[in-house]
């Protein structure tokens, strides 16, 4: 349904432009009572538009996410109930929320408690940051998933691939919470050198230089 209101909505914008671009060649052209008239429908378009931007009612919102009701659900397998900020959601945002919350509860992946705890503890608030730990709680699961399928192979080449990509999900995860760090902390670099001038010959350089997650700590040089 909050497709189809989108949906209907971009249309509505559009002749409101429409109108708009009317209106004002009417008036350059001298046409003023035209021009008033592109006006007057360039508004009611743009109301219109404004109204199937807003629902009509708000759905439960858990743990971050809007839950659909049964009558919303894709296929009627049961609602799950989430709570958390989606304030003053409009239907775009909502739709997205809905959106988040099946991709989470896909049977055959089984991380929708993995993802919303996940997007719980690290307090994310806007879309992007939920999806980016989503992304990593999947990671987190796939790793463990193809370990235990390693486990049971008797192909030692069949083990080494199913580890190799155990291994690439883990290094995913672990890459997912650098971006995390460095979108919570504004992609900051802190660099720290200090000169301590010990003899005629040589220099002990301390502190350190870190990027990301990198650290690396300096030593003595020669001169």
């Amino acid at each position: 349904m909050m497709k189809e209101e989108m949906k209907g909505a971009i249309l509505q914008q559009q002749e409101a432009y429409i109108a708009q671009k009317s209106a004002a060649a009417a008036e350059a052209a001298g046409c003023q009572e035209q021009a008033s008239t592109f006006q007057i429908e360039a508004t009611y378009h743009s109301a219109a538009a404004l109204a199937q931007l807003q629902p009509a009612a708000l759905p439960p919102v858990v743990a971050g996410e809007a839950v659909p009701d049964e009558a919303q659900l894709a296929s009627n397998g049961g609602g799950w109930s989430v709570r958390d900020t989606l304030a003053t959601p409009d239907t775009p945002a909502l739709a997205a929320s809905f959106v988040r919350t099946e991709l989470l509860a896909q049977r055959r992946l089984d991380i929708l408690a993995l993802g919303i705890d996940a997007a719980a503890a690290t307090a994310c608030s806007d879309p992007l940051t939920k999806m980016l730990v989503h992304q990593a709680g999947l990671a987190h699961a796939a790793a463990f998933k193809l370990v235990d399928r390693a486990i049971d192979q008797d192909s030692p080449a069949e083990t080494a691939r199913l580890m190799n990509s155990a291994a690439r999900m883990m290094g995913t995860f672990q890459q997912a919470m650098v971006t995390l760090h460095r979108l919570r902390n504004g992609g900051q670099q802190t660099v720290t050198v200090q000169h301590i001038n010990v003899s005629a010959n040589q220099t002990l350089v301390t502190g350190s230089m870190a990027t990301g997650a990198e650290l690396s700590h300096g030593g003595i040089g020669e001169r």
